[in-house]
């Protein structure tokens, strides 16, 4: 138990240094432009591209939070969309007009240039937070005349396939879908998007939790140690006092 206690807090130092490198988490490359439908908003071709997450010899270990980025290159139409648990059911829409709000109908260009996209999601053990910015400037969903929607609050880690508490179950462990795209809003839609989860952007937050029994050994070897120690001095010192007695005599 105290081996897995310590293994724990090995794997957080990993994680917490740099996942990617450590090759605890990888990201895996699901599907690139596939043709989703949404009955309820937008037109034409729509797209998204799906990614989902490896944790590699990590049984056990506690997520407390899921931090990653999505930058948007290329062009595309119009509003970006999220499906955070892969299940089909778009969960979050920035819409085209949502941005207009923002930053103004004649900034938001992305069938122009979408660079300046940024999508920011944190995923937690109680729910989830999505900020989007555009050339630096944050947008909200549903504030535009054609609204988008936000309805990610409810998702956590357990949404993407983490148990209670944000456990990994198994030493190859692998996240739901996570699916970003475009849903068009008016006109024909764009083509040649590119999303980009960089690995350097997943940043997974852990915190081993040890059981009391596991903390009372830990303390116990503790205590061991000191007793052991209290011994050896007073053994030494009850040396030193014989020898001293003994060259008296003499």
């Amino acid at each position: 138990m105290i081996r897995q206690f310590l293994r724990g807090v090995f794997l957080f130092a990993i994680l917490s240094s740099y996942q990617a490198d450590a090759g605890l988490v990888t990201v895996n490359n699901v599907s690139d432009n596939t043709a989703w439908t949404h009955p309820t908003y937008g037109s034409g071709t729509q797209e998204y591209d799906a990614r989902s997450l490896t944790f590699t010899n990590c049984a056990g270990l506690l997520v407390s939070s899921l931090q990653f980025q999505v930058q948007l290159t290329g062009v595309y139409d119009d509003s970006p969309a999220l499906d955070l648990d892969g299940d089909g059911t778009i969960d979050w829409v920035m819409s085209q007009d949502d941005w207009y709000a923002a930053v103004g109908s004649g900034n938001y260009q992305p069938w122009v240039d979408a660079t300046p996209l940024n999508i920011s999601v944190e995923v937690t053990r109680t729910g989830t937070t999505v900020n989007a910015t555009w050339d630096g400037t944050a947008g909200t969903p549903g504030v535009g005349a054609t609204p988008g929607f936000d309805n990610v609050s409810g998702l956590t880690l357990q949404s993407l396939g983490f148990g209670v508490n944000g456990l990994v179950p198994n030493n190859s462990f692998t996240t739901n879908q996570i699916r970003f795209g475009n849903l068009n809003q008016t006109g024909p839609s764009g083509h040649g998007m590119t999303f980009i989860l960089p690995e350097s952007s997943i940043n997974v937050s852990s915190t081993p939790e040890p059981n009391s029994l596991a903390l009372a050994l830990l303390g116990g070897i503790g205590c061991l140690c000191r007793r052991r120690r209290n011994q050896r001095e007073q053994s030494a010192t009850k040396t030193h006092q014989q020898r001293s007695r003994f060259q008296r005599h003499q």
